[in-house]
C-alpha cells in the first residue's frame, strides 16, 4: 500500500516535484554550499539507511513517488530531508519552519504544506 500511495502522489505531483528539484538545487548551493549531486550522495548515504531501518513504509512510499516521477530515489529522499541537509550540516542563525495539514470529508481529501525560510514561501497542495 505505501508504494501505491507514493506512486499516485508521484503521478499527480510530477510537475511540482520537478519544480522543487529546480528550486532546491539552487537553494542547497546557497545555504550549504553543496551541489545537487552532493545532496543526493548525502541523502543516499546518511539518510536512506536510517529510513530503511526505522520507517520502511515511508521509504516504500518515497520509492513509489520516485518511480512515478521518473526520478532516482535519492532525489525524493533529499527533498524530504532538505532541512536536515541545508541547515543541519552547518551552524546557522536562520530560523525556518513549516506547517502541514490534512482535511477530508466523504467526497474529498486535501493535503497541504508550506515551508517558510529566508523570506521564501513554498506551498504545495494536493487534492
Amino acid at each position: 500500500q505505501p508504494y501505491a500511495i507514493g506512486y499516485t502522489h508521484g503521478q499527480l505531483a510530477q510537475a511540482r516535484i520537478t519544480g522543487s528539484l529546480r528550486f532546491y538545487n539552487s537553494f542547497f548551493q546557497k545555504t550549504a554550499k553543496l551541489s545537487w549531486d552532493d545532496v543526493r550522495v548525502l541523502a543516499q548515504k546518511d539518510f536512506e539507511p536510517v529510513i530503511r531501518e526505522k520507517w520502511p513504509a515511508y521509504l516504500q512510499e518515497m520509492q513509489g513517488i520516485a518511480d512515478a516521477a521518473n526520478l532516482p530515489l535519492s532525489d525524493i529522499i533529499a527533498l524530504n530531508v532538505r532541512t536536515e541537509i541545508a541547515f543541519g550540516l552547518r551552524k546557522t542563525n536562520q530560523i525556518e519552519g513549516c506547517t502541514a495539514l490534512t482535511w477530508h470529508n466523504q467526497g474529498a481529501a486535501f493535503i497541504a504544506q508550506n515551508w517558510d525560510v529566508g523570506g521564501l514561501k513554498n506551498i504545495t497542495a494536493i487534492d
